[in-house]
């Protein structure tokens, strides 16, 4: 008991004495720990066992006690060590299994287990671990594999396995096993940490797909992707990059940035098709951008050049970020490059369509006025400030109403076509315009509203043209159609009138060719005298009816061709003009005590081409309208000028004027001032005469103080055929000839045939072409009469079928029509000769007489 603490010695005293003295004694035979103590008085831990024998009738008790420190010490970190595995054991988060072998029982789990497979612990342990693997036989067989790997090396680390939980589900788990050894290399038990990778897996997953997604989007981005180490070696560049420089991925790899840059000054192709000079601006840029780059870590916007791998540069737009890792240090950049070829190429043609509409605009024949959306003006073009008289300084800023005009009617049309501009975006309209000075023109406009991307309004562009001078040509045009509307209705009731006076003026002069006595017998009986007299009278108002016709012919002809012209002098028509206009001038006006001045000023003229009579018939006619406008007396002037290749002649009177609705009308056919006593076709046939001659006519008038005609005709550009003067005279018929006459006018017809007859000459006649044509083939003939328009087939036809029966047969058109044709026109239609109605007995005759002729030269020949 000295070796215990006193403190302990009563306490442990009936212990020690049970455990030595009693052999029926719990404590027998067992051994009692505690804390001994030294000489010094220091305390070690002891442990003290007891042994009974007898010997010699003696019962001896041996005390052993043992020195336990080390015991101790290593009972301590054992316990240490045990108190921080059940630590880890229950905190960890990973599952925790011990299983014994061979048997494979599980003996222990940790609570992370339980929750991740969702069985307790009583449900764990003593099951089989082989029931934690799934019933699927691949991953049932993946579980076996680990096992396996286990015992045959030991340990596994690592191994991806499936696990089914109780519920059933499916778990992803890594887990990592050790063997248990006995310390004499059996195999007690496995313990096994099982680690929930479920998540794991998803996240790695979602990795992956993040990544492949992070690929294609690199891959399948239509702008350049560049990766640069911090030394500026490319690490990746996507396809489009690659393509943009002419490189294949292998080709680009390890390549530092400069060696696809440019790297000297030069002349350079662009992609975009422009040349581009680089110099060391270019270089010094780069520089710049690239310090940039350094001190804030990212660029955008910034347009440079990369040199492709054909030489060729590729105009590109760059945003470039710097990348670091975590702790901050820079690990390279990246760069998205944007080929903007195509950006050049219409930024080129918006520059130079840019310069084109600025061109068209100040190049404009038309006014373009552009205002804001409250119509004020925000530019012109040269051609408005033209149009307007005033200057563009003076016109910005002002309001378009400026230019509207005073009618009341135009201004409310215009406000109209305004709100349809505003409700449709458009409205082309005709209006007036007043200029600067005041005066009106007339104007057409095109209204256009100017919207943004929002369609909201901004402005509007208007594109005005001046259509004063169209507006004069158009009513030229109308009165030219009004002509020819008329001329073909004209034309076609003077062929009816010339057969109708035809009749009448044929019939009247063979009547009087009957009447007329014999050769040296004067006729005395007063009844055949006035008969002649009438006949004579009806003659001539056949002859002047005649004359009417051929003026409304002549109005309705429309010719173009100039084969009758010849080279005139201007000055000496008009003065023939004066010589037959000075009855009424002179000799008419002094007997009434009028004064009638006629002012000339001639200048010297070249020679026009035309005809003298209609220019001295169209000049007759101005002087006989001037003299009518000054019943009182007055002036008539003449004056005749050159300019340029043109001569002009103007005819004026200071008589009382044209009205100016009437000057609008005045070559009008039919339309008159002077009532009853004119036709009203005196300057209409002017005016188709002056025409023909490619000429114009304008008249210049006011009311009150005159009237001033203009004609202008061109100089004439070739010497034409002279004037020349027939003296042919009727002779008389040497040989009566046989005449097939082919006319559907019954009164005509049978003229013809009097006159025929009458003079000697057999006829044949037929009442239309067919039966003309059957009668040539029946009959032996010298000559064919045709008239041209006739039912069934024409006197064309007649003509070129019987000249296709005989080459020889003269053949002559008599007709009502006003027929143009050339000479060598005729003759491929195969007709020698042509008259018109109304004809004279002699005319007829006289075209016998030809045809005649003709024939003898053509059997001659």
């Amino acid at each position: 008991l000295l070796l215990i603490p006193e403190r302990l010695r009563e306490k442990n005293k009936n212990i020690i004495e049970q455990m030595a003295f009693q052999e029926d004694s719990n404590y027998a035979g067992k051994s009692f720990e505690f804390p001994g103590i030294k000489k010094d008085g220091s305390e070690f831990p002891a442990e003290i066992s007891f042994a009974r024998w007898e010997a010699q009738n003696k019962i001896f008790i041996t005390a052993i006690v043992r020195d336990i420190t080390e015991r101790r010490m290593a009972q301590e970190e054992i316990k240490d060590a045990r108190d921080f595995l059940e630590e880890i054991f229950k905190t960890s988060a990973d599952g925790i299994m011990v299983t014994s072998e061979p048997s494979g029982e599980i003996t222990m789990v940790n609570s992370a287990l339980e929750k991740m497979l969702g069985y307790s612990k009583d449900e764990l342990v003593g099951e089989n671990a082989y029931n934690i693997f799934p019933p699927d036989d691949d991953l049932k067989e993946k579980g076996i594999g680990f096992v396996k790997e286990l015992f045959e090396n030991g340990v596994v680390t690592g191994s991806d396995q499936t696990w089914m939980r109780k519920d059933g589900s499916l778990i992803e788990v890594e887990g990592n096993a050790a063997l248990l050894n006995d310390g004499k290399g059996n195999v007690k038990g496995v313990v096994a940490t099982i680690r929930d990778i479920t998540q794991r897996k998803k996240d790695e997953n979602i990795l992956r797909e993040t990544k492949d997604h992070l690929d294609n989007l690199i891959e399948s981005s239509l702008d350049g992707i560049l990766v640069s180490d911090n030394l500026g070696h490319l690490t990746r560049a996507n396809k489009s990059f690659l393509e943009l420089i002419g490189y294949s991925e292998e080709e680009i790899a390890g390549k530092h940035i400069t060696e696809i840059s440019i790297k000297k000054v030069g002349t350079y192709k662009t992609t975009s098709g422009e040349t581009v000079e680089i110099g060391e601006d270019f270089f010094n840029d780069s520089m710049e951008m690239s310090a940039k780059l350094v001190e804030e870590g990212r660029l955008t916007h910034w347009e440079s050049y990369f040199l492709r791998k054909d030489g060729i540069i590729v105009p590109v737009e760059m945003k470039i970020a710097r990348l670091s890792n975590k702790r901050g240090n820079d690990t390279g950049s990246v760069g998205l490059i944007r080929d903007i070829t195509e950006r050049r190429k219409a930024e080129k043609e918006l520059k130079e369509a840019k310069e084109f509409l600025e061109y068209v605009i100040k190049s404009s024949r038309d006014g373009i006025l552009i205002t804001d959306e409250q119509g004020t003006i925000l530019s012109i073009n040269s051609a408005m400030e033209a149009m307007s008289g005033y200057s563009k300084e003076e016109l910005v800023g002002e309001h378009a109403s400026l230019f509207s005009p005073d009618d009341e009617e135009m201004v409310e049309m215009i406000l109209e076509n305004t709100a349809k501009m505003y409700e449709k975006g458009f409205a082309f309209y005709e209006s007036e315009l007043k200029k600067k000075d005041g005066t009106m023109i007339t104007v057409e406009c095109s209204n256009s509203l100017i919207r943004d991307d929002d369609g909201a309004d901004i402005g509007a562009v208007s594109i005005v043209r001046d259509t004063t001078e169209r507006k004069i040509i158009e009513g030229k045009l109308i009165q030219s159609e009004k002509l020819k509307s008329l001329g073909e209705l004209a034309g076609g009731v003077a062929h009816d009138f010339n057969n109708v006076l035809a009749a009448i003026l044929g019939r009247v002069q063979l009547l009087k060719l009957h009447f007329q006595p014999p050769p040296g017998v004067q006729e005395k009986r007063k009844s055949i005298l006035n008969l002649i007299k009438g006949l004579e009278i009806i003659e001539r108002a056949s002859l002047d009816g005649a004359e009417t016709v051929r003026r409304v012919q002549e109005f309705s002809r429309r010719r173009v061709d100039d084969k009758d012209f010849t080279q005139v002098e201007v000055n000496e028509l008009i003065k023939n003009a004066l010589e037959f206009t000075s009855v009424r001038w002179k000799d008419e006006a002094e007997s009434k005590g009028i004064q009638i001045n006629i002012k000339q000023d001639f200048s010297p003229l070249p020679p026009v081409l035309g005809s003298a009579s209609e220019l001295r018939e169209v000049f007759t006619n101005l002087i006989h309208n001037g003299l009518d406008a000054m019943p009182q007396g007055g002036t008539i002037s003449i004056k005749t000028f050159g300019e340029d290749n043109t001569i002009v002649i103007q005819i004026g009177d200071d008589g009382s004027g044209i009205p100016e609705e009437i000057q609008k009308r005045i070559f009008d056919p039919f339309f008159t001032t002077k009532g009853v006593q004119s036709t009203g076709l005196g300057m209409s046939i002017s005016y188709g005469i002056i025409n023909r001659h490619k000429g114009t006519i304008e008249v210049d008038s006011t009311e009150g103080i005159g009237t001033t005609f203009t004609i202008k005709l061109p100089v004439a550009e070739t010497v034409c055929k002279k004037e020349s003067k027939s003296n042919t005279k009727l002779e008389s018929n040497k040989k009566n000839a046989c005449i097939l006459l082919i006319e559907d006018e019954e009164e005509v017809r049978n003229l013809l045939a009097d006159i025929i007859t009458d003079a000697g000459h057999q006829v044949i006649t037929a009442c239309d072409g067919n039966q003309g044509i059957e009668a040539f083939k029946e009959n032996k003939v010298d000559m064919v009469f045709s008239d041209l328009g006739m039912p069934g087939i024409s006197g064309w036809q007649v003509a070129e079928t019987i000249k296709n029966l005989n080459k020889q047969m003269p053949v002559a058109i008599i007709t009502g029509w006003n027929v143009d044709l050339e000479e060598k026109e005729l003759t491929e239609k195969g007709v020698d000769f042509i008259a018109f109605k109304p004809f004279s007995v002699k005319q007829v005759l006289k075209l016998v007489q030809d045809g005649m002729e003709f024939k003898k030269k053509f059997l001659a020949a």
